[in-house]
């Protein structure tokens, strides 16, 4: 596991909450296919390590992963290495994509978000694609 803690008890505990979570509310199957759109801030990690730690009760998802990149900070291609990165060491597929001509003046942060979900659901081959925003 890449993902590191000093407390095993609490990720345990989160990770079947997580397994619960998802059989209750039927949000995919054991074996579904997912597209899971994470950005590296660390709810899109955590949903990343999450869904890979699943495997552990019995969920064999094929996982892709997409970043994308709005070119509004310098960071974002560091964030994006920083997901591939992490993908490479779960075994995950990953995909980069910039986004151009976003309005920065404008509600950005509204339009980013729709932007990303649009553009994840376009790229997805998946009837499930996750995104961890808040």
């Amino acid at each position: 596991m890449l993902f590191k803690t000093t407390n095993k008890l609490y990720t345990d505990r989160v990770v079947k909450h997580l397994a619960s979570f998802v059989k209750e509310y039927s949000l995919f199957k054991k074996e579904s296919e997912l597209l899971l759109a994470v950005s590296g801030g660390i709810d899109s990690i955590m949903m990343l390590h999450g869904i890979h730690e699943l495997r552990r009760y019995g969920y064999s998802c094929s996982v892709r992963v997409i970043n994308i990149n709005h070119g509004t900070r310098a960071e974002q291609a560091d964030e994006a290495q920083l997901v591939s990165d992490i993908c490479n060491g779960l075994g995950f597929e990953f995909k980069g994509f910039n986004l151009d001509g976003l309005d920065t003046e404008s509600n950005f942060e509204n339009n980013a978000r729709k932007t990303r979900q649009r553009e994840a659901t376009r790229r997805s081959r998946t009837k499930k694609t996750t995104l961890a925003e808040n």
